[in-house]
Formats: structure tokens, C-alpha cells, sequence
């Protein structure tokens, strides 16, 4: 007899990453050197691979382990939080590996780019050999799906205008699909989960850059982020208009729940969610915004 227990989410967790954490920890005893310990098992693409490695597993619905039947996956859920956790953490994790060490910092740097860039394209490939792609439905137009590249040219080249653009539509806009998922598909077929793992490489790439001080967004560059998000918008729009479509959500809202649900119909909900978008974008670049230098009274 199946039976549902609470928190088993936690149990898989620990028992498909105990092998890991033991081998990391017993390293010296095992004859592991220091170097190995530093270049293999706490590489960035190891610590990636253990996370997205455990995540599927507990995204299983009616996933049978050990006896005892798993949950579905649900909005805030303990899964959820843990994938929400492990986003800042993964990504302060490589910056604390990159502390000391440019040529670590690089590699890091160079590995989220191109691990971003991988996982993606090999999701095209799935998209294209199931055929949900037929012009003009399916195709890569909406916001994460720009910001993804960005990101992508941003971790590989740091070119201050392509960071600045990745740092705010990317945190903006990954940030808020990894808050409420529109997943489209049920866990833990590869769609759902190649979902997480491409809006969490996102913010992982961004947060890694800024965190280790590598790129930061300069004076002005939120006015210049929101002026192109909205011109992308409407040229979206337009696109919409001629084809039928809803990308950027500009004609109807997503059937799963999420933030627009409290915004009112449409139009309400584009207007609301252009001056959620602007006070985002403020609070993206109050950390970098230069104190006004007070002037000494005569």
C-alpha cells in the first residue's frame, strides 16, 4: 500500500546527495587531493549537475520512493522553496569558489555561459522534433527568452550594454516566472523541468557576475533597460496584432496562476505590470546608484 508522507521531498534529497556531501567531506581520508577535491568535485558544472540531478527527483508527481507516494507539484510548496533557496545559494556558492582565483573566476564565468547556451539550444531541438513549432506559435519572442541570451553573450564577452539589458530584464523577468511558473507541461516531463533549470541559470549567471564584482549596471542604465523593454513590447505587440498571438502575455493572461491574476482584466493588467516593471527596475539599481555627495556649508 502507497501512502503520502510530508516532507518526503527532503528525505530524497538528502539520500541522493548524502554520496556527494560524504565524498566532499571524507575527501582527505579517501587520498583525494586538495586539487582534485578543488577543480572537480566543487566545480561549478559538479554542483550544478548534483542540483539538477536531485531537483527532478522530487518534482516527480506520484513518484513512488521508498514506499511512500509524492506529492504533485504545487505553487510554494516545499519544493518550490527549495528550488527558490538554491538559486542565491548556488549562486553565492561560485562566488565564494571564485573568491581568490581569476582563472577560477573565468572558468566559472565562461561554464554558466556556455551551459546556459547548451541547455537551451538542446531544448530547440526538443521543441522543433515535437513540432511545436509552427510559425508564428512557439517561437523564442518572449521577455526570458531574450534575457536567456543576454545573459548567455553577457557571462561570455561582459560587454556593459548587453550585461545592463540581461542584468534587469533577466533578474525582472526570470526572477518573476521562477516566483509563479507557467510550467505548460506536468512534472517531471523534460519541458517542466528544463523550465526551472533554464530561468535559474539565468539568475544564477547574472547574480555570479554582479556578486563577484566582475560587471554592475552603470548611471542611468535602468531608464535605458525600461526604454528598450518597451519598445521590444511594442514591436511584440504588433507581431501579436498581425498573427494572432499572445507573447509577453500582452492579449490575455497565462491559464496557470501567477502575479497578473491580481492585476485586474485587460487592459488593466499590461498597464499594471508596466509600472511593476518600472519600480522593479528602480530597486534593480539602488544598490549601484552613487550617493549624492553632500556639499560642506561655508
Amino acid at each position: 500500500m502507497e501512502s503520502t508522507v510530508d516532507n518526503i521531498e527532503w528525505r530524497i534529497i538528502l539520500d541522493f546527495s548524502f554520496p556527494y556531501l560524504a565524498l566532499i567531506l571524507k575527501s582527505k581520508k579517501l587520498g583525494i587531493s586538495r586539487n582534485i577535491k578543488k577543480r572537480f568535485l566543487l566545480s561549478p558544472v559538479s554542483l550544478l549537475a548534483v542540483f539538477l540531478l536531485c531537483s527532478p527527483l522530487v518534482l516527480l508527481p506520484e513518484f513512488t520512493y521508498l514506499g511512500f507516494m509524492i506529492a504533485s507539484f504545487q505553487l510554494f510548496g516545499v519544493v518550490h522553496l527549495l528550488i527558490l533557496t538554491a538559486i542565491p545559494l548556488i549562486a553565492g556558492a561560485l562566488v565564494w569558489l571564485a573568491r581568490h582565483n581569476e582563472k577560477t573566476t573565468l572558468q566559472i564565468r565562461l561554464s554558466l555561459g556556455i551551459l546556459i547556451a547548451l541547455n537551451e539550444l538542446i531544448w530547440y531541438g526538443y521543441v522543433l522534433r515535437q513540432g511545436w513549432v509552427s510559425f508564428p506559435y512557439g517561437l523564442p519572442l518572449n521577455l526570458c527568452d531574450v534575457a536567456l541570451w543576454l545573459t548567455v553573450v553577457a557571462a561570455l564577452t561582459l560587454k556593459p550594454a548587453i550585461f545592463e539589458l540581461a542584468y534587469f530584464w533577466g533578474l525582472a523577468g526570470s526572477g518573476m516566472a521562477i516566483l509563479t511558473p507557467d510550467l505548460g507541461a506536468s512534472l517531471p516531463s523534460y519541458p517542466a523541468i528544463q523550465f526551472f533549470t533554464a530561468h535559474s541559470g539565468v539568475i544564477i549567471a547574472v547574480l555570479y557576475i554582479t556578486w563577484r564584482r566582475l560587471a554592475k549596471p552603470r548611471t542611468g542604465s535602468w531608464l535605458r533597460a525600461f526604454a528598450f523593454l518597451n519598445f521590444y513590447a511594442a514591436v511584440i505587440a504588433v507581431f501579436n496584432a498581425v498573427f494572432k498571438t499572445n507573447y509577453f502575455y500582452l492579449c490575455e493572461k497565462p491559464a496557470s496562476a501567477s502575479l497578473l491574476d491580481y492585476m485586474g482584466p485587460w487592459p488593466v493588467y499590461v498597464i499594471i505590470g508596466e509600472v511593476l516593471a518600472l519600480g522593479i527596475f528602480v530597486l534593480l539599481y539602488l544598490p549601484f546608484r552613487k550617493a549624492t555627495p553632500q556639499h560642506e556649508p561655508k
